[in-house]
């Protein structure tokens, strides 16, 4: 019996030892529900066919001195130690990690891309592809003008960080204010959870509803980082206006009403799949072209809808995916 134990033992450590290694770099931290899901993306496509290691930024919470540190010390243990394959989630991982590790040889696929991946390279290279995240910030405020009364003006929130200024940068051709249809929409950016807060209580005063973007990198008045479900929290208990979010993280009872959000968990699936035909059909990343995974999908709370007095239309109630 024990001969057949050893033998077995040997064989599971052989498989193991077969088994692609993959390194994660996650520009956030690991308790971030958009990296929550496209971690669990990641694996419902791999499952344990690789062996994943998950290595973080921090760069929600970290100043850039640290985040850059940080990256760097990753980027040297790629390189000397390369992985099967390098997958870098968010932008902040791709300029910082991906891409100079892409072009010291390392095959890299990259996910939540808000801005032009080749923005990161001197020169692109044939061992790179990936998922882009498009925040669906314009037809979101298109598609549910009509759910409240009277919408002349939004406003969209957004913090400081990277990939905020990116976001507006790129989806909102950096611009403060923008037309959609009948509805001026305003860009806001708050560093400080004071300056958050303000702006929302006096939102009433010119708007009729608000979208919540991107809010985990605001920081209290001693420039340490808030825990962004009480962020989100005090939000939703102060807003009071119809509020709105663009990920889904941030619908739900206490929290956003819904939208047409975008999910971290099909950012990890469609990783996976690219990662799949690199480790598993010996596919060149080159040959795959980068991919956005899908257009949005409306998600709501009913709870969030009572609560705001958010009145869908039919032809969206049809379309959408309920929270509770």
């Amino acid at each position: 019996m024990w001969l057949v134990l050893l033998s077995l033992s040997v064989v599971a450590s052989l498989c193991r030892a077969a088994s692609p290694r993959v390194t994660l770099v996650e520009s956030y931290h690991a308790d971030f529900e958009w990296d929550v899901q496209y971690r669990q993306g990641l694996m419902d496509r791999l499952g344990g066919r690789v062996r994943l290691e998950s290595l973080q930024l921090d760069a929600k919470h970290l100043p850039a001195e640290a985040v850059n540190l940080r990256a760097g010390q990753i980027l040297q243990t790629v390189v000397l130690r390369p992985p099967q394959l390098l997958i870098v989630g968010d932008d902040a991982a791709l300029k910082l990690v991906g891409a100079p590790a892409a072009e010291s040889g390392v095959p890299v696929v990259y996910l939540g891309i808000n801005g032009n991946p080749r923005a990161y390279f001197h020169a692109q290279p044939r061992n790179v592809t990936g998922v882009l995240e498009r925040p669906l910030i314009q037809r979101s405020v298109a598609e549910l003008s009509s759910s409240v009364p009277g919408l002349r003006r939004a406003l969209v929130m957004l913090d400081c960080d990277f990939t905020s200024d990116i976001l507006r940068s790129d989806s909102l051709q950096g611009k403060e204010s923008l037309q959609v249809g009948s509805v001026a929409v305003d860009v806001f950016q708050a560093c400080r959870f004071a300056d958050w807060q303000r702006m929302l209580a006096q939102a009433p005063d010119t708007y009729q509803a608000v979208w919540i973007g991107l809010y985990q990198a605001l920081k209290d008045e001693q420039g340490r980082p808030i825990p962004d479900k009480e962020i989100l929290a005090w939000t939703s208990a102060h807003a009071r206006l119809p509020l709105f979010a663009l990920w889904r993280y941030a619908v739900g009872k206490d929290k956003a009403a819904g939208g047409m959000v975008i999910s971290g968990r099909d950012q990890g699936i469609a990783a996976g799949e690219l990662a799949e035909k690199i480790l598993f059909e010996g596919r060149k990343p080159g040959d795959l072209y980068p991919v956005t995974p899908n257009t949005g999908q409306f998600v709501f709370s009913k709870s969030s809808l009572t609560r705001f007095g958010i009145s869908l239309p039919e032809r969206v109630r049809r379309k959408a995916e309920w929270i509770e």
